[in-house]
């Protein structure tokens, strides 16, 4: 190593020294999200048990200002169960969003699980599941609003 080398090092590590040795950065942690961050981004309510034996959560619920409410629900089907009847008070549009489970007039039996299907207000609607995965369904609910009725 040359005397230049070394007097270039010595002064670099002279220098790094020193520069950490003033620089004592003390600025504070950067304070936590904002409420509204947090609930932007949290998962949803939890699931509860329907009376038809379903899990069930409501995702959104509002008026439209024209007469009728939209409500979004998924509900998860057990695996290999058939679940009670029940009538919703709109038009209801299910979306097959895992598995294998069926939306059907009660009674109605089918062998196929459209991607989407819908039903009239008021029709009594099945929940099936045959297949040994629970199945997750998305139920959009449009009903007349309280202010029409």
């Amino acid at each position: 190593m040359s005397g230049f080398s070394r007097a270039f090092s010595a002064a670099l590590v002279l220098v790094s020294i020193v520069g950490c040795a003033k620089s004592r950065d003390t600025s504070p942690l950067a304070s936590p999200p904002a409420k509204a961050y947090v609930a932007a981004t949290s998962v949803g309510p939890a699931y509860a048990v329907a009376p038809t034996g379903a899990l069930s959560r409501t995702l959104y619920k509002a008026d439209s200002g024209l007469g009728y409410t939209v409500e979004i629900r998924e509900a998860i089907v057990p695996p290999r169960r058939a679940l009670a009847a029940t009538s919703l008070q709109g038009g209801v549009v299910v979306e097959s969003l895992t598995g294998s489970g069926i939306a059907a007039p009660a009674g109605a039996r089918s062998a196929q699980s459209p991607a989407v299907s819908s039903f009239a207000a008021g029709a009594p609607l099945a929940l099936n599941n045959a297949s040994a995965r629970p199945a997750e369904l998305r139920l959009f609910v449009f009903a007349p609003s309280a202010a029409s009725k």
